[in-house]
């Protein structure tokens, strides 16, 4: 069931959709969002993760870390987290220690927060009111950080955030101890859990797009410098059998390095041209 302020995001979202089909040219641009997210190399990714999202579902309720009752909050990390991750399948690629820096993100005490915060909501009239006004001041400092003329409004909407965010994790931490009593604990600690290993769980499926990603601009790099399929082909198994899974190194294939791959005669000796790519990657990093 949803608590209040899921309920004033609801009524915000339906509020301003209801705005926007109302102007043409937004609704243009809506409509163009639509049949850009309809493309299958879109859509076909996004089915695909939904579905990883459900098997991590079942082993979770396998191993009594999930039940029905976290259904809720199981899809507010999905249209969340979960999407956030997907379109920034990239960082797989483009940032180092990729694994490393996702898990200790996923322990981070922000995510305990979020989840406290959401455990016990205001007055829905409240949480209306709240909404917008929380919305504007993120939006203020975010334009800040690329407008010099909304430079003097990040401070005093930072303090703002700030200390509305101190409100809700008191407001929030007040009822916990109050409750402490009536609570079912073990629910309590799978809701705190679910985002950590919902998080965790995805991390592979992110990687293989970010890897699957990265092989198929590689390729197409590769095609559109040599038209020969023999020799296009010797010179994509010879990247794929050295670099591998590294999606790092192979979203960094780009430049020269293609043309000199395919100029290489024969199989070993593309292989040392990629050899060469990985030394100069090393010395870069």
């Amino acid at each position: 069931m949803l608590n209040n302020r899921e309920w004033a995001i609801l009524i915000w979202t339906a509020v301003v959709l209801g705005w926007g089909l109302t102007h043409k040219d937004v609704r243009s641009s809506m409509l163009g969002v639509i049949r850009s997210f309809l493309h299958p190399k879109i859509l076909i990714p996004f089915f695909a993760m939904f579905t990883y999202i459900w098997a991590e579902i079942w082993l979770g309720s396998r191993l009594a870390l999930w039940h029905h009752g976290l259904a809720k909050d199981t899809v507010v990390w999905a249209i969340t987290s979960g999407v956030v991750m997907f379109f920034n399948y990239d960082d797989a690629a483009k940032k180092p220690k990729f694994f490393r820096r996702r898990l200790l993100k996923a322990f981070e005490i922000t995510v305990f927060i979020e989840v406290l915060t959401s455990l016990f909501v205001m007055n829905i009239f409240i949480e209306i009111a709240l909404q917008p006004i929380i919305v504007f001041l993120a939006v203020a400092s975010v334009m800040a950080g690329y407008n010099d003329d909304f430079l003097v409004l990040k401070k005093p909407a930072n303090i703002m955030l700030a200390m509305f965010g101190l409100f809700a994790i008191l407001f929030s931490f007040t009822h916990l101890v109050t409750h402490w009593a009536t609570i079912d604990k073990g629910d309590l600690l799978r809701q705190f859990l679910l985002p950590v290993w919902l998080t965790i769980g995805e991390l592979p499926f992110v990687y293989l797009l970010s890897l699957y990603a990265n092989y198929e601009l590689a390729f197409l790099r590769i095609n559109w410098a040599e038209k020969n399929r023999r020799k296009s082909l010797s010179a994509k198994l010879a990247l794929a059998m050295a670099l591998n899974v590294q999606t790092y190194k192979i979203e960094k294939f780009t430049g020269g390095w293609p043309t000199q791959l395919l100029e290489a005669k024969g199989f070993k000796a593309r292989r040392k041209v990629i050899k060469r790519y990985i030394s100069e990657q090393k010395h870069i990093q």
